[in-house]
């Protein structure tokens, strides 16, 4: 920490993402509010702004190796999983405010009460699909937020001896093969089964994207704690991408399910189910691998492939309600 090159590198490296994040906010802004005059291309050039140079996973990364820099061995995953817990904290508070720029909250209970924002969960009336659909999709929702970030690199380097090149070339092979599945392979996937433009085929396709990708993510899981060697490793983690697929179908799936009025009420209720999911993430699954590293590093993928099993069973719970004037069968069923 006291070395005065290290220090000059990451406040430099910092200066740089942190405009980067700037500008991509701009982007986000002047976008939004002027939609007819740049159209939508700032709204697509704040993430590609943001991706740059890795954007904020990139900075977190930085900010982790000089933490582990600074720490001991026996406290350096606690250090980690509050750095991140602090992290998701503003936005745990912050998304539950997004409603007070249309109004302002009545008592100083609805100020404080951040959970408040969850009950329409269980109050709307869900459109196309079972009754409990909205709260069972946000507990998959909460459950895959846990289970997206396990202290992959630490076991890694503990396990197979990687260094920072060996994690780097991952992540950057993983994060391609992400966006390979996001902008080609999922695409393509679609429009080969879902050549029908029916809205009761567009749930069934979602329904079956989130079931899959859940179902992967599980096989992923358990693949990554039984591999024995980095190849072994590095394929299991392939099988993991393959949850991507499920991020756009249940986002898909709950904002169809409630009144365009309430789509915005909903997605503050998410937001605030995956920043509190990070926060149990952050110190519950480094817990676990913090208390297990010694006799079984492999166990903090067990548990989060029991959990990622739980998620893929809950699921199968969702089922479309298809419309009563559609005679046609659709190509799947619920």
């Amino acid at each position: 920490c006291s070395i005065p090159e290290i220090q000059a590198n990451i406040s430099w490296f910092s200066s740089i993402i942190h405009f980067l994040n700037f500008a991509s906010l701009l982007c986000t802004l002047i976008g939004a509010n002027h939609i007819k005059t740049f159209g939508i291309g700032l709204l697509y050039l704040s993430p590609v702004l943001q991706g740059l140079l890795g954007g904020g996973s990139i900075l977190m990364a930085s900010i982790q190796a000089y933490v582990s820099d600074c720490t001991l061995p026996e406290e350096r995953t606690t250090a980690f999983g509050q750095l991140t817990g602090f992290l998701y904290l503003g936005c745990t508070i912050g998304s539950s405010y997004h409603e007070d720029v249309k109004k302002k909250p009545t008592t100083l209970l609805q100020r404080i009460n951040i959970f408040s924002a969850l009950s329409i969960l269980f109050r709307t009336n869900v459109n196309h699909a079972s009754r409990y659909s909205l709260p069972i999709l946000a507990t998959i929702i909460t459950l895959q937020s846990i289970t997206a970030n396990p202290p992959a690199l630490l076991y890694t380097m503990y396990r197979f001896n990687w260094t920072a090149y060996e994690a780097g070339l991952m992540i950057s092979f993983i994060s391609f093969f992400r966006l390979t599945i996001a902008l080609a392979v999922f695409p393509l996937i679609k429009k080969l089964f879902h050549k029908r433009k029916k809205e009761y085929d567009n749930h069934l396709f979602n329904l079956w994207s989130l079931r899959t990708g859940s179902l992967l993510e599980s096989l992923g899981m358990l693949l990554s704690g039984m591999a024995t060697t980095s190849l072994l490793f590095t394929s299991a983690t392939t099988v993991h991408s393959f949850l991507i697929i499920s991020g756009p179908s249940i986002r898909s799936l709950i904002i169809s399910f409630v009144s365009p009025f309430e789509v915005g009420e909903l997605l503050g209720a998410i937001t605030i189910l995956e920043s509190f999911a990070a926060i149990v993430s952050q110190l519950g699954i480094n817990s676990i691998y913090t208390l297990s590293v010694g006799f079984m590093p492999e166990l903090v993928f067990y548990v989060c492939t029991g959990i990622a099993i739980s998620a893929s069973t809950l699921a199968f719970f969702v089922h479309i309600i298809p419309p009563k004037s559609d005679e046609e069968q659709p190509l799947l069923q619920a």
